[in-house]
């Protein structure tokens, strides 16, 4: 139904990242992009098992160093299951962005009104360049501190069997290398991802935005369908809103309200304007259904994401309390920020979807509904109680995704946070 692809950049970008397989029957192509998602699971494991290594079998590991460890494990196991997950789902995921595009209409009907996605779609864009850009510049950073430290740091922590870091040059570089490379997926990874699911629900927010225009102005676009011109469509909207700040107003030709209401009472312009509301009532069912299945589709990966970077919080805060060296903390403080802006962003993608849900109710009752027909304005009031369910994305069938549910998260990180410090503190 719209004019381009909407979000076009996101799904180019989530095939360049390896989320997405080529849309192509190319056996080259496929190929390659499969081995290319094989490479990236085998960096990530080979860093993700060290952790393990260095957890059990180091000798004297402080707080600190322990609670690094076990913040990485949690970050590169939320990387290895997202690459998993769209391995076995990424061509439903390709199917919903097509549907999307499918159901999903670029602008509002004709009229008095001009409201459109294209505004959207640009944002969309804007926010998955701010987030790679943020992700990237945080791993890079994270690799390139270690460099200016003294001694042989590692960008991450790890014991790699049979390769001596401390006195070896080569085995240091090599597993600096596999480290920094491994950095660097896991920021394609999630900035691909998270991206995906954040513009795909301000795109169907924006949706209901467009759709809100259409119901508010059924009435008004009947009029033009039925020859009214729209100097006079326009008076009759400020005369029923009571605003007087359209170019109209004051140059045009004074409303002949007697024609117009007979043109509103004719059989016809009923029978036209049911069929105007009836098309909005099923692309507003095809809205909600879209909305389902983007829950569904997205409920293991957002709920796994939301879950792992609550404790982010608990153990990077940690470590930044009990951490003394210069270097760590500010790799520390890159960590802290990564995650508490991916799950910011999360949460006001879903509130955004949450206001432009009540926003359409409020429109639709602030409808002129009332000098239509008994017909019309009993399908405003189905859509009246419909709207009234505000329309979200929930974490896990268990919260909402919404701004009060980021602040919940970082409430109960900071309880654990100081439960923890009280244990460690006892202990020692």
């Amino acid at each position: 139904m719209g004019e381009l692809d909407l979000l076009k950049f996101n799904v180019q970008y989530a095939t360049l990242c390896s989320i997405f397989s080529p849309n192509t029957n190319n056996a080259l192509i496929l190929t390659l992009s499969h081995l290319y998602k094989f490479c990236n699971l085998c960096i990530l494991y080979m860093i993700w098992l060290p952790f393990f290594y260095e957890l059990y079998l180091a000798e004297n590991l402080k707080i600190t160093d322990y609670s690094l460890t076990v913040m990485n494990i949690g970050c590169y196991v939320c990387s290895i299951l997202t690459l998993h997950f769209f391995i076995h789902n990424g061509k439903n995921g390709r199917r919903l962005i097509e549907h999307l595009n499918r159901v999903f209409k670029y602008r509002a009907d004709r009229g008095i009104v001009e409201i459109s996605m294209e505004e959207t779609d640009e944002n969309t864009k804007k926010i998955t360049r701010a987030f790679l850009s943020l992700l990237t510049a945080g791993v890079l950073s994270m690799t390139a501190i270690p460099i200016l430290m003294k001694g042989r740091i590692l960008p991450l922590p790890g014991m790699y069997p049979g390769l001596d870091t401390k006195n070896n040059t080569f085995h240091y570089i090599e597993v600096y290398t596999l480290q920094a490379v491994g950095q660097i997926v896991v920021a394609q990874i999630t900035a691909s991802s998270d991206t995906l699911f954040i513009c795909t629900l301000l795109v169907t927010s924006q949706q209901l935005t467009v759709l809100g225009a259409d119901i508010c102005n059924c009435l008004y676009n009947a009029l033009l369908y039925h020859g009214v011109t729209q100097e006079e469509v326009l008076q009759l909207k400020e005369t029923f809103e009571g605003t007087k700040h359209s170019k109209w107003s004051s140059e045009g030709k004074p409303i002949e309200s007697n024609r117009i209401m007979e043109i509103i009472n004719s059989q016809g312009f009923k029978i036209r304007l049911v069929q105007l509301l009836t098309k909005y009532i099923k692309h507003h069912q095809e809205i909600l259904y879209f909305c389902e299945k983007i829950e569904s589709y997205f409920l293991p990966l957002i709920f796994m994401k939301v879950c792992i970077s609550m404790f982010y919080h608990v153990f990077i805060t940690f470590a930044l309390l009990h951490s003394t060296e210069i270097g760590l903390v500010l790799t520390l403080i890159q960590y802290e920020t990564c995650a508490i802006t991916e799950l910011l962003v999360f949460a006001f993608a879903g509130q955004t979807l949450i206001d432009k849900s009540e926003k359409l109710h409020q429109d639709v009752f602030e409808s002129p509904w009332y000098v239509c027909d008994v017909k019309y304005q009993k399908y405003i009031l189905m859509i009246l109680m419909r709207t009234g369910r505000t329309t979200k994305i929930s974490v896990g069938k268990l919260a909402t995704m919404s701004l009060p549910t980021f602040l919940l998260i970082m409430k109960t990180a900071l309880s654990y946070l100081a439960v923890l410090r009280q244990v460690t503190d006892t202990t020692v």
